[in-house]
C-alpha cells in the first residue's frame, strides 16, 4: 500500500483581502484571455517561495513544519504589476 504524497514548499500567504484581490484580478485575466483550466481556491492563493518536493513520511513533514516554525521576516510590500503565462517564464529563464 503506498503512503499519501505531500507537496511540501515554502510560500508567503497573503492576508485574506489580498487573496480576494488576487482572485478577483485572475478571473479577470482569465475571461480576457480565454484561458483554459481552472480556478485556484482563493483560500488556497499562495507564491511559492521553494518547492522541497514530494514526500510520503510523516517525519519530513513534521522536519518541514519545525523549520518553517524558525523563519521569521519583518513585513514587506510586493506589487504584483503583471499577469504571464508559465511558459513564458520559462522561455526567460
Amino acid at each position: 500500500m503506498r503512503l499519501a504524497t505531500h507537496r511540501l514548499f515554502f510560500a508567503l500567504s497573503p492576508p485574506p483581502p489580498e487573496r480576494r484581490r488576487l482572485s478577483a484580478a485572475a478571473q479577470r485575466v482569465t475571461t480576457a484571455q480565454r484561458a483554459p483550466g481552472r480556478p485556484i481556491a482563493t483560500a488556497q492563493l499562495h507564491l511559492t517561495l521553494a518547492f522541497l518536493g514530494e514526500f510520503d513520511s510523516d517525519e519530513a513533514i513534521t522536519r518541514a513544519r519545525a523549520a518553517g516554525d524558525r523563519m521569521r521576516a519583518d513585513p514587506f510590500g510586493l506589487r504584483i504589476d503583471q499577469a504571464r503565462r508559465l511558459k513564458e517564464l520559462e522561455k526567460e529563464n
